[in-house]
């Protein structure tokens, strides 16, 4: 019972640092865009896009046309938000991977809770095992993807191509979740590639 005790708390504080790392990035996030964005076009598109979801509640457009006309919305608006994206995926990297591997482990949320990412052997991790790690728990390599697509590529490209990775975003952040639940060791797929687990720091 204590083990499962010991492994239950360090979940919680594993999420509960977590969140306290993503709203630390966002809020950064948020005020360096705040120049490069252009908040009256994203307000119209916004506002767009719920008119666009009354008419469809009203039954005053079909289905297709529902479908057109919010892609094309969401696909505009991901575009007005480039600097938004391309600031946080910039920062998920200075964080989560160069900020960590300064402060041996811990971020200010893992600092607060009292956990630290260390090697999963007697070897010292590298550069390289924050990055693999950030890959998957931080979404560096979908969100630039979906970046490379809003630019190069198509509406109707993208529409799909952001269905796609989303799914597989999701897919991939479930099965990590619930490796920590269920493994005993409490390592998640991110854990496994970067061959790192988290540990309590408090005696």
């Amino acid at each position: 019972m204590k083990n499962s005790d010991g492994k239950n708390g360090l979940f919680f504080q594993r999420i509960l640092a977590f969140v306290v790392d993503i709203f630390i990035v966002s809020f950064f996030a948020s005020i360096l865009c705040t120049p490069f964005l252009d908040y009256d076009s994203i307000d119209n598109l916004n506002q767009n896009a719920n008119e666009v979801v009354s008419k469809y509640m009203e039954d005053e457009i079909d289905t297709e046309t529902y479908i057109d006309s919010a892609g094309s919305i969401l696909y505009r608006l991901t575009q007005k938000q480039g600097p938004l994206t391309l600031i946080t995926i910039f920062l998920n990297i200075l964080y989560f991977v160069v900020f960590q591997f300064y402060f041996k482990g811990q971020t200010i949320g893992k600092k607060l809770f009292g956990i630290k990412v260390v090697s999963n052997d007697t070897n010292e991790l590298s550069m390289n095992n924050y990055i693999y790690r950030s890959l998957i728990v931080n979404s560096l390599v979908v969100d630039t993807v979906a970046f490379a697509f809003v630019i190069f590529a198509s509406k109707d490209v993208w529409l799909y191509a952001i269905m796609l990775l989303v799914v597989i975003n999701y897919t991939i952040l479930f099965i990590s979740l619930f490796m920590i639940i269920f493994r005993k060791d409490g390592r998640g797929l991110h854990d496994l590639v970067a061959n790192t687990k988290v540990i309590s720091c408090r005696k």
